[in-house]
C-alpha cells in the first residue's frame, strides 16, 4: 500500500470511529440500567399542583440494588419491591411511601410482618431460620416470599427446618 493510500485509509477509519461514537452518544441517548422511581411522592405532587397553576412534572431517578440483609439505611430497587410487597399484603399501616429507602417506617412494617404474619410459612421461616434478625430482610426471605424466585427449602435440606416436631 502506498503512503498516500495508507494515510487515507487511517483517516477514513478515524472518521468512521468518531462518527459511530457520536451516533451512540447523542442519537441513541443510552440510559443507565435500573428501576425508575418518581423523585416526588404523590402527596408532594398534590401540594405542588395546588400551589401552582401549572401541572407538576416529575423526573425519574434510577436505583441500584441494595446489599443484603435489607435493613434501616438500605437503599435500592429491591427495597422498593419490598415496600410494595409490604403494602400489598397489609403489613404497613399506614401505607409506606415506595421510594426505595429502608427507613424507620419500613423497619416497623417488617417487624410487624415478622411477628404477626398472616402466612404461617413466614412465621415458621422466621422461627427456624439461622439468619433471622428482627427488622431485617435476608436475601433468602426476599427471594422466597417477596419475588418468589426461590422455593421453600424442604425438611432436612438446609439450616431452616419448617417442621421440627414432625407434624
Amino acid at each position: 500500500m502506498k503512503k498516500n493510500n495508507r494515510n487515507l485509509f487511517i483517516g477514513a477509519f478515524a472518521v468512521i470511529g468518531i462518527g459511530a461514537y457520536f451516533v451512540y452518544k447523542f442519537v441513541t441517548k443510552a440510559k443507565p440500567m435500573g428501576i425508575s422511581t418518581p423523585d416526588k411522592t404523590k402527596d408532594e405532587e398534590k401540594e405542588e399542583t395546588k400551589s401552582n397553576t401549572t401541572k407538576a412534572t416529575t423526573t425519574a431517578s434510577f436505583l441500584p440494588v441494595a446489599s443484603y440483609p435489607l435493613k434501616n439505611g438500605s437503599k435500592g430497587s429491591n427495597v422498593l419491591t419490598l415496600q410494595k410487597w409490604l403494602n400489598d399484603n397489609g403489613y404497613a399501616s399506614p401505607k409506606l411511601v415506595t421510594d426505595g429507602s429502608f427507613c424507620a417506617k419500613t423497619e416497623s412494617a417488617v417487624k410487624q410482618m415478622q411477628e404477626y404474619s398472616n402466612d404461617r410459612r413466614i412465621i415458621d421461616y422466621n422461627l427456624w431460620s439461622n439468619d433471622y434478625k428482627n427488622g431485617q430482610v435476608t436475601q433468602d426471605f426476599y427471594q422466597i416470599f417477596v419475588i418468589k424466585t426461590k422455593a421453600l427449602p424442604s425438611k432436612g435440606t438446609s439450616s431452616v427446618d419448617f417442621n421440627p416436631l414432625g407434624f
